[in-house]
């Protein structure tokens, strides 16, 4: 594993792939797909919970699966039934399926143990029924089919059942204290103690599926199947104004989620649509860009604020809680990126098909800069681009030539001076800027391409030559001559490069030294190979 060229590769991925958002959105925040090829179970996930621990659980058809961050397990039923809910209620995980529904606790190996609670009601009773819903209730679990609510009572172990007669019902809800139940062309249901009662408020929506229920700014923000979302606060019920949009003219809409201030809508045909609270439409994910599926089952917040989504087809993971963001050029416009500079309200990507200006998910292309770029740094006011046909400066949207040295890897400070060096196809080029103007000189100690380079403690220059070698000079007081200390060479496993401040790393395959300065020597670092490698490992396989 060439662990530089990884790590280059992660980074420029951070910003710039896996979803793509619509044109007049912004872009959305990074997410992670998880296939059945990865996790090794079935299709459909219909529910995840999370334990105290960190650990995701998810049903997943016949299999119930747990994923700790690093990896995947698999557990079945004894029935081998389909897992159609879970919930973690204090550090107990419950599960419900067909004809099924009970609880996981682990054993003394540390293996996950299923404890049949439903086995103890009469089968005439409990008769193709599928536990859809499980809801912490005061010292009740509850656990929902379309037919019936069981109530399990922890203290006691004893189970209540309350029928749900012919209203329909789709699922039940949990806010503040109160469960409401909606219902296909029934409106909606409140519980009270062993009764069902109907809501008159929701009359209006007695010829509509209800098929979710959200806490929303002092009421309830309530999604139906075809119709739009409606809100009900202070005994009005009316149209949700964000619905009004052509946007939700088409969608089926199947659950709701509030995170902060975002209105997550995850919809049957459209994948996730996501609104902030003034009613702007801000991000869109489907398969258009990248999402797994365009089913989303259910939406579930984690304790490190991730978004994940139970789909159809496999799972996806929405990072809420981090300032990465995702673009995904789908036109094929963009091409394959390999520099990218913040400028404040719009970023400055470089790529094989030149330079381009990137604000919200508005692509420009900058005019004359066709052709493969390989860097662009910010110096001052302006930023340097490294180029397959020169060097150029990019300063008010003009790109500007100012030197023909071509395959600029990087622009590189002199700490202390006003001296750039810059590896390239012909060595290491130095520029100075005198009079508004650039000056360049080439060391002729270099006749061969570089890729990187780095000053470490010692201000000793460092300079990755691809194949070449790893080599290690000292710059002359003028800044005009090289002198050689040391040279790293392997012709069978060549070295790779890189730095973390002033300290210098050499790697090959799965190995990586710490270049020792008070020693002259490389030192292998056991620690950071533990940290760096199994990241790359697990994100590429």
């Amino acid at each position: 594993m060439d662990i530089i060229n990884e790590m280059k590769g992660v980074l420029i991925c951070l910003f710039l792939t896996t979803c793509y958002t619509l044109q007049g959105q912004e872009i959305a925040p990074y997410f992670t797909n998880y296939l059945k090829t990865e996790y090794k179970g079935e299709n459909s996930n219909w529910d995840i919970t999370q334990h105290p621990d960190g650990t995701i659980y998810v049903a997943n058809n016949k299999y119930l699966l747990a994923f700790n961050g690093d990896y995947w397990a698999k557990h079945t039923l004894p029935s081998n039934g389909i897992f159609r809910s879970v919930s973690v209620i204090n550090d107990t995980l419950y599960s419900g399926s067909y004809h099924q529904f009970g609880y996981w606790l682990k054993n003394v190996k540390n293996e996950l143990q299923y404890t049949s609670i439903s086995d103890s009601l009469d089968k005439n009773i409990f008769n193709n029924d599928e536990i859809w819903k499980i809801i912490p209730f005061g010292e009740e679990i509850l656990f929902q089919s379309f037919n019936k609510i069981y109530r399990y009572n922890k203290q006691t172990k004893k189970i209540n059942v309350l029928p749900l007669g012919n209203i329909s019902a789709v699922y039940t809800f949990l806010i503040n204290d109160k469960l409401y139940v909606g219902t296909k062309n029934n409106g909606i249901y409140k519980i009270e103690n062993d009764s069902i009662i109907p809501l008159s408020w929701s009359k209006p929506l007695e010829n509509y599926s209800v098929q979710s229920i959200v806490d929303y700014k002092d009421g309830l923000l309530i999604a139906t199947q075809i119709n739009g979302i409606f809100y009900y606060k202070d005994a009005v019920l009316k149209k949700w104004s964000f619905s009004t949009f052509a946007e939700m003219e088409y969608l089926e809409i199947n659950n709701l989620k509030i995170a902060g201030d975002l209105v997550f809508v995850g919809t049957i045909n459209n994948g996730l649509m996501v609104y902030d609270s003034e009613g702007v439409l801000k991000y869109v994910y489907n398969k258009n860009n990248g999402l797994a599926n365009n089913t989303v089952l259910r939406q579930f917040l984690d304790i490190q604020n991730n978004l994940w989504l139970a789909l159809d087809n496999g799972l996806s993971k929405i990072s809420l809680n981090n300032d990465v963001y995702a673009y995904n050029d789908k036109s094929g416009l963009l091409g394959t990126v390999y520099s990218i500079e913040d400028q404040g309200e719009n970023l400055l990507v470089g790529s094989n098909h030149g330079v381009f200006s990137l604000k919200g998910t508005q692509l420009k292309f900058l005019k004359a800069s066709n052709g493969q770029v390989w860097d662009l740094t910010n110096v001052g006011d302006e930023i340097i681009c490294g180029h397959n046909n020169g060097t150029y400066s990019i300063k008010d949207n003009e790109f500007t030539l100012i030197s023909d040295t071509n395959g600029g890897m990087d622009f590189l400070n002199i700490s202390g001076t006003n001296y750039y060096l810059q590896p390239n196809y012909a060595g290491i080029t130095r520029y100075h800027k005198i009079n508004g103007s650039w000056e360049s000189f080439r060391f002729k100690e270099l006749d061969f391409p570089v890729k990187g380079i780095y000053f470490d403690e010692n201000q000793s220059l460092w300079v990755d030559a691809s194949h070449k070698g790893i080599f290690k000079y000292k710059i002359s007081e003028n800044f005009e001559e090289l002198t050689l200390l040391k040279s790293f060479m392997n012709t069978n496993v060549p070295y790779e490069m890189f730095a973390l401040g002033s300290q210098i790393f050499l790697t090959k395959k799965n190995q990586i030294f710490r270049y020792d300065a008070l020693h002259d020597l490389l030192v292998r670092d056991s620690i950071l190979e533990k940290k760096i490698i199994p990241i790359f490992k697990h994100i590429w396989y």
